[in-house]
């Protein structure tokens, strides 16, 4: 299946200590497969969650991070229903004798700017701050942005355009952190097929661009 829907996420705490996979489902749907280290939870690979509403043929990524009381794994895609950012999220505290449960946020300040059909998404954490900064396509063409809170989990900002302009349709995007600027480092291409790149500040603004070819 010719989709950008994957993403992988590590986490090592009391209430998550392991490896989350979503991919996309030939039959519709991103599943959740499960790899636990922590000795008091299912061992091995298993499946977890299936999110019906989630666009296999658009994007997926995720995060991790936690309090003193919860660990959570923030879960972004298109939802299929709706069209527009979907944010779920399992909240599991770290007194592991309790059971986590996933929950949905409604991303009513994305609600305006919905990734297009087949969009990439990615998500990346600030690791020095509890920020999570999420790109997708819009269906204008443009690259957006938006910036949460890692935990509790919560809606993105209101979006921002990360590109000057209409990207290529479908671009795939490549995200990092630089530490050395304390900012994401997006990749992407444009509408002219060039390499392009961008890091966008904790407010959401670009910072600095870069062509790459």
């Amino acid at each position: 299946m010719n989709s950008p829907c994957l993403a992988v996420c590590w986490a090592r705490g009391n209430g998550i200590w392991g490896i989350r996979v979503y991919h996309g489902l030939a039959q519709g749907g991103i599943l959740e497969s499960i790899y636990n280290f922590n000795p008091n939870k299912s061992q091995g690979w298993h499946s977890g969650m299936v999110f019906a509403d989630a666009d296999k043929n658009s994007g997926v990524d995720c995060t991790t991070g936690g309090s003193a009381t919860d660990q959570y794994v923030n879960l972004y895609y298109r939802n299929l229903t709706t069209g527009d950012l979907g944010h779920s999220y399992w909240d599991q505290p770290n007194d592991v004798t309790q059971s986590g449960s996933w929950n949905y946020v409604t991303e009513n300040n994305a609600a305006s700017e919905p990734p297009a059909n087949g969009s990439s998404i990615k998500a990346i954490q600030d690791p020095g701050q509890n920020n999570v900064y999420t790109f997708w396509q819009g269906e204008d063409g443009y690259i957006k942005e938006g910036t949460t809170a890692l935990w509790p989990p919560s809606p993105v900002s209101a979006p921002q355009n990360v590109s000057t302009s209409a990207v290529l349709e479908g671009t795939r995007f490549g995200t990092t952190y630089v530490d050395a600027e304390n900012m994401p480092l997006l990749v992407y291409q444009n509408g002219s097929g060039i390499i392009n790149g961008a890091t966008v500040d904790r407010n959401g603004r670009v910072q600095a661009r870069v062509f790459l070819n």
